[in-house]
Formats: structure tokens, sequence, C-alpha cells
């Protein structure tokens, strides 16, 4: 894989992906993000072959890297204006400067990196031919709150990188897709899957986000799969839906 290095408009830094290339010109492009405690590396051995197979374009956006109070970036990483930029600026790169099929342009995200996704495609939902988000993170107060609760790392990660709610309580809004419904209500084409069992991002949050954007919108193209299942990704899903052979 190519390294790129791509200039944010937003500090004046140059930020780090990796680009895969097709075969050939006119190939689609997927977008792939970085679990919640990784960086850029973290898809490649689950995406590659599968984008070798299909002959797709990938990029694998760092975004600021994990959110870990070890990363020095972790404060612009965890769904900020920063790490949201970085993804749009990069995926615009590939499109000014790669020839890719700019009609096909696929985003994905797992868990930490499904919260990013949402925040993109927010961002900028005429971007995106297809989406998906599997297993996201809908709302970080009350993901701060169920990690309180049990005692898990994932709360101090959390204040690691936003800080204390009590002080810091719009970051964590700006950060949270569950406050983007009219945005992510014009999504091209967005899928959701949400674990029944997830055991490290209650099915609450999926229910009450699936809730606002039933009430916003009944006719969106914004579709959810409650599945039978817990906190992991099905990448066989994933091109199925992308490649056009599930919906």
């Amino acid at each position: 894989m190519e390294l790129i290095t791509v200039f944010s408009k937003l500090d004046n830094s140059m930020q780090e992906s990796l680009f895969f290339s097709a075969e050939g010109d006119g190939r689609p492009l997927l977008v792939a993000l970085h679990t919640w405690s990784f960086d850029k590396e973290n898809q490649v051995e689950y995406l590659l072959p599968y984008v070798k197979k299909e002959n797709w374009n990938l990029l694998l956006p760092n975004f600021r890297g994990p959110n870990k109070g070890y990363n020095p970036e972790c404060k612009k990483a965890c769904g900020s204006e920063y790490a949201v930029s970085d993804i749009l600026e990069a995926t615009q790169y590939i499109l000014d400067n790669k020839n890719v099929d700019k009609n096909n342009v696929y985003l994905f995200g797992g868990s930490g990196g499904a919260q990013a996704a949402l925040l993109a495609q927010a961002k900028a939902p005429e971007l995106w031919t297809k989406s998906i988000a599997y297993v996201p993170i809908f709302d970080l107060k009350m993901w701060l709150d169920e990690n309180l609760e049990k005692r898990s790392d994932f709360a101090d990660d959390i204040i690691n990188c936003l800080g204390n709610y009590e002080e810091n309580e719009e970051e964590y809004r700006l950060r949270s897709p569950m406050n983007y419904i009219e945005d992510i209500s014009r999504a091209k084409h967005l899928k959701i899957y949400v674990g029944k069992y997830d055991d490290i991002v209650d099915v609450s949050q999926g229910i009450e986000f699936f809730n606002r954007i039933n009430a916003y919108s009944k006719t969106s193209n914004v579709y959810f799969d409650f599945f039978d299942g817990g906190h992991y990704v099905s990448y066989e899903q994933i091109i199925r839906y992308f490649n056009g052979t599930e919906k």
C-alpha cells in the first residue's frame, strides 16, 4: 500500500493515509475507517484481500489515530472536527489525484470507526454513494455512562480525548452522531448494523438512533439491521452490500 500525506487546513499539519490502487482506471473507491483503539493500519489485513478480489481502490485515513491517552493527538481524535476533516480531505485528495470512479465512493467504519463514519456522512452526505456504520457508538455521553458503570477502560479513553462531561458538554454533543439526525437522514444510501447482544455498545443506543431517524423521516435512505450478534463486523457482508449483491 502507498503512504500518502494530505495537508490539513484546520491546523496546517500533514496527515497520513494508506492507499491501495486498483488495476485500471475508473474503479470504485472504498474509504475504510479504523476502530477505536487503532490507527490506519487496522483495516489492512481485513479488507485488502476483498478489495483485491473486487479490484477496488482502498483508502485508509489515520484521522488522528487511536482514541487512547497515549496518543499525543488524542484530543483531536475521537470524532473531533479535525478527525472528520481529515477523512474528507483525504477522500477529496484521492478523487482529485487518482483515476477512480467518482460515482462509486463507499464509506465504511466499525465501532469507533462507525462513529466517525456517521459524522463524515453527516458532514458530506453528497460525497458517499453508499455507507456502512457497523456497531457504531451513537452517543458519547451515553457510552461514557455505560462504561463508568462497567468500570471499563473505555471510560478513561473518552475522558482522555474529550475531558470531563461536566466541563466539556458541547464537545460530547459535537462528536456524537445522535445529534446529526437531519444531516444523516440526507444520505444517498446508508446501512447501520446494530448487534442485539453487543456487550461493548448497548443496543439501546441503536434503538434510540433508529427511533429518531424514523421520527424525522420515514422516507430516508437510512436502513437498519438489528442482527442476532454482538460487537463484531462481517466483512463479507460489507462487500456484498457495496457490490450490490446484498441490499
